[in-house]
C-alpha cells in the first residue's frame, strides 16, 4: 500500500510539472501582443443608453440626490424628436 501511494504521488508530480512546462512555453509564445495593422475604421458607432428607460434615470437621479443631501433631484428639461 505504501509502495502505490508513493508511485500515485509521483505521477501526480509529474503531472502537475507539465502542465506548469505546457502553461510556461504557452506564455512565453504569447509574450508580443497582436496589432491590427489593417486599414483604419470608416465608420464608429456608440450606443449610449441601451436599457436607461425612465425608471433607471429616476432611480439614478434619486440616488445622486440622495448623495448630495437633497429632498429632490434637481429639474432637468427634455426635449422631444417630434
Amino acid at each position: 500500500m505504501l509502495l502505490a501511494n508513493r508511485w500515485t504521488r509521483r505521477v501526480t508530480t509529474l503531472l502537475w510539472l507539465a502542465l506548469a512546462l505546457v502553461f510556461a512555453i504557452q506564455a512565453k509564445a504569447q509574450t508580443k501582443p497582436e496589432v491590427y495593422t489593417g486599414k483604419p475604421a470608416k465608420y464608429v458607432f456608440l450606443f449610449i443608453g441601451d436599457g436607461m428607460a425612465s425608471a433607471q434615470r429616476t432611480s439614478a437621479e434619486h440616488f445622486m440626490a440622495a448623495e448630495k443631501g437633497m429632498d429632490k433631484p434637481g429639474y432637468r428639461k427634455s426635449f422631444s424628436c417630434a
